[in-house]
């Protein structure tokens, strides 16, 4: 294995990791916000900050891999909108 595929590799890890981490802030935003329905100002500060971590992780790895740094053609999205 030459340095390239072990950076490639290194890479599309991180963005799988990225990927999942994204997908289950969401899912735990969407769940908090079943569980606890939203307040006269909208959803709380913990569901808001959830979402918006979930949107940031899914487009660092959307970044990733535009950049060209995974050979991945993997085009799956997270879960997030």
């Amino acid at each position: 294995m030459n340095n390239y595929s072990i950076q490639d590799a290194a890479f599309n890890r991180v963005r799988q990791v990225l990927k999942e981490i994204a997908a289950q802030s969401y899912k735990l935003a969407t769940g908090l916000q079943g569980a606890a329905p939203a307040q006269a100002g909208g959803p709380s500060n913990t569901i808001r900050y959830l979402l918006e971590i979930s949107l940031y992780l899914d487009k660092i790895s959307q970044n990733i891999e535009s950049f060209g740094l995974t050979g991945s053609s993997d085009n799956t999205h997270s879960g997030a909108p």
